[in-house]
């Protein structure tokens, strides 16, 4: 008995320290493993250039020779305009949206008036013109692909009789709608429709297109 007693004493000697050291080695070999998961990433901030500062354009005008018919007490007639010519413009623009400049035009205008009386009166002027004018412009958009407005107001000089006198120096006013197109060299190319209106002339207003080239 004493025997038995003693091996098992010594197996459980043997044992005990075998087993604490599996039990260190165990523990001390384990790693606690963390998992991180990664923060959403922000949306990216979209930049909008502001297109601002000194702005030249360059535009070719041509008036639409439209024919508009009359009915009077005495006879019929009719008024046409044709016309071609050259604009530049030069201001600031002072955001996005915003310019304001002056310019000056020089060209043809062809201006008719026909009236058919118990005898005929063909009434024409045709000749060289010069204006300037102060020219605003509203863009809609910061896009591409920019909608705006064209505003012009001042003096043309241009030469037609009105009841045997010459008429020299007129008001001449001319709103546009267009489109702008942007380029990637920053300029960029439009083109406007609209009028010219010329208060005391015959006819006193005609329409126009314009197309040109900002840089």
């Amino acid at each position: 008995m004493k025997k038995f007693l003693f091996v098992l004493a010594a197996l459980i000697c043997f044992a005990l320290p075998k087993a604490e050291a599996q039990n260190g080695f165990i523990d001390s070999s384990m790693t606690k493993v963390e998992v991180i998961e990664p923060e959403p990433e922000a949306p990216p901030v979209k930049i909008v250039e502001i297109d601002k500062g000194v702005k030249h354009f360059a535009e070719l005008e041509f008036g639409l020779p439209l024919i508009e018919t009359t009915e009077g007490e005495d006879g019929d007639g009719d008024t046409c305009t044709f016309g071609i010519g050259a604009n530049y413009v030069v201001g600031y623009k002072f955001n996005n949206h915003v310019f304001l400049g002056g310019g000056f035009g020089i060209g043809f205008l062809n201006m008719r008036q026909n009236y058919y009386y118990i005898w005929s009166d063909n009434f024409k002027d045709d000749g060289l013109y010069a204006k300037l004018f102060i020219n605003s412009k509203i863009y809609i958009t910061k896009t591409k692909v920019q909608p705006f407005v064209d505003l012009n107001i001042g003096g043309i000089l241009f030469k037609q009789a009105d009841d045997w006198e010459s008429k020299k120096v007129g008001v001449i006013l001319s709103p546009q709608v267009g489109v702008n197109f942007k380029l990637k060299n920053k300029g960029a190319i439009f083109a406007t429709i609209g009028g010219n209106i010329m208060p005391k002339y015959y006819p006193e207003g005609y329409f126009t297109l314009k197309i040109g080239y900002a840089f």
